[in-house]
């Protein structure tokens, strides 16, 4: 018995040295921001909600509602400088299909590039499964895929187990007819990068946008590839992000692919992404650009990811929101501790109705 209670101490001593090893971000703070857009240099501009005209005991009921719901990082940028960061914002956590807003960027700097073009049909693309696509399918597009209504419902990789029993039959629909939610056209883009870039798909991420962008943690070690054969030729691929760097993906949007000096994504391919391209249905709450969900309502473009993560930007107010919560393992799903969208959205109207 004694010596697990010896045990038990030397974990805890353990566990609060490492505690004290763990540095928080560093950042700048200033007192008098300008009303001029800043882009973050090494670190973010921090600056008090204040400054913008929002009341910081308002925002104490925002906070206490994030850490109710279980959210694990929050993070506001307003005109480029960081006003709300809540949580650990640095911690690289599971984005699930904010992913699919990131492969934008790079289908983006291969269209302008002329490298891709949105009719390419899968014919064109020599894309095949392992349960033999129809002709009819075969004619999905580039474009279709972007706007999740290629028309094919094939098994895939890494989807839940109610998007597969809630898929249409095979057939059902011809390509640009109906829009569903579907990972195979997601991974089916992924591949198709590769193919026609010859690019591996984080790397070339990495090198294109991270780096251009000065994300602080993105890592090639917490990028994954999600293979299962059984179901599908392609892949999921999986990232691990921290809020202030999806807040820094999220403002190179906002300023319309422009970063500092440098054009990263042209201005045509942003608005074709922030298009109503389809109207999803009251299902879906929002309807569907490329990769990216348009809020008509509020005039907000949103990336989503399950447990109700968000980047959401704001163009009206130059503002960007971000907010995190690990979906963690399957048992998280189980025993319903996942934040719910419903949970995480109102957020954002509660931090904006919190201006004075």
């Amino acid at each position: 018995m004694k010596n697990w209670k010896l045990i038990l101490v030397a974990l805890v001593v353990l566990s609060s040295c490492k505690s004290e090893n763990l540095k928080p971000p560093i950042y700048k703070t200033i007192d008098n921001p300008t009303g001029e857009i800043i882009y973050p240099d090494n670190t973010w501009t921090y600056t008090s909600p204040e400054n913008f005209g929002f009341s910081l005991d308002q925002l104490k009921d925002v906070e206490t509602e994030f850490k109710n719901i279980g959210g694990d990082a929050l993070f506001v940028v307003k005109n480029g400088y960081v006003i709300i960061s809540w949580g650990d914002v640095s911690k690289p956590i599971q984005n699930r299909s904010i992913r699919k807003s990131y492969l934008n960027s790079l289908f983006g700097i291969e269209y302008d590039k002329g490298e891709i073009s949105l009719d390419m049909t899968l014919v064109n693309l020599d894309i095949d499964d392992v349960q033999k696509l129809t002709e009819t399918e075969k004619k999905a597009t580039v474009y279709s895929l972007l706007t999740s209504s290629s028309g094919v419902y094939h098994p895939a990789a890494y989807e839940s187990k109610e998007d597969a029993e809630g898929r249409p039959l095979r057939g059902s629909f011809k390509t640009g007819e109906f829009f569903y939610y579907n990972n195979w056209d997601f991974n089916a883009l992924g591949h198709i990068y590769t193919q026609v870039t010859d690019q591996d798909i984080f790397e070339s991420f990495k090198r294109s946008i991270a780096n251009k962008i000065g994300m602080e943690d993105f890592k090639i070690e917490n990028t994954t590839y999600e293979f299962e054969k059984s179901k599908s030729n392609y892949p999921a691929y999986r990232m691990q992000t921290s809020a202030r760097d999806d807040a820094r993906f999220g403002y190179l949007y906002l300023l319309k692919g422009k970063w500092k000096d440098e054009q990263l994504i042209s201005e045509t391919w942003i608005s074709k992404s922030f298009e109503k391209h389809v109207v999803t249905g009251k299902y879906y709450y929002y309807d569907y650009g490329f990769l990216w969900w348009i809020d008509t309502v509020n005039d907000m473009y949103i990336a989503r990811g399950n447990s109700g993560q968000y980047i959401a930007i704001y163009p009206k107010e130059n503002m960007v929101f971000v907010f995190r919560a690990d979906p963690g393992r399957i048992f998280k799903k189980w025993l319903g501790s996942r934040v719910k969208p419903q949970e995480s959205f109102p957020l954002i109207n509660m931090i904006l109705s919190s201006r004075k």
